[in-house]
């Protein structure tokens, strides 16, 4: 997840606004993942990342759909974008299907 066009902010209204926005956007994620089993990570700048359950690709697209939509309506005002009025996000989705707890490091990795 990144948020989009965070420089412009961090350059206009400074790094102080830019943290107090950081500490509102982690908040709102936080507050909208929110399984004991899902976990959120500052990877960058304004780069997160997040791992969270959930039962099929529909419910994770509605839950990020959710997280955007939160996110932009904490109305934080961008800068010098006429893609919003507010802060925004970009998030790529991806998908593990199952994971075997039984496989044998040695097939998946035989050339160490």
């Amino acid at each position: 997840m990144d948020i989009d066009f965070f420089k412009c902010c961090n350059d206009t209204y400074g790094h102080a606004a830019g943290d107090l926005a950081l500490q509102r956007v982690s908040t709102a994620i936080r507050e909208t993942i929110s399984s004991k089993n899902d976990y959120i990570f500052r990877v960058g700048g304004e780069e997160f990342a997040l791992l969270f359950e959930c039962n099929s690709s529909q419910d994770a697209l509605q839950l990020v759909e959710k997280l955007k939509t939160n996110i932009e309506n904490l109305q934080i005002s961008a800068a010098n974008t006429k893609v919003s009025p507010y802060l925004t996000i970009s998030i790529g989705l991806g998908n593990i299907k199952s994971i075997n707890f039984n496989t044998d490091s040695a097939k998946i990795y035989p050339f160490r």
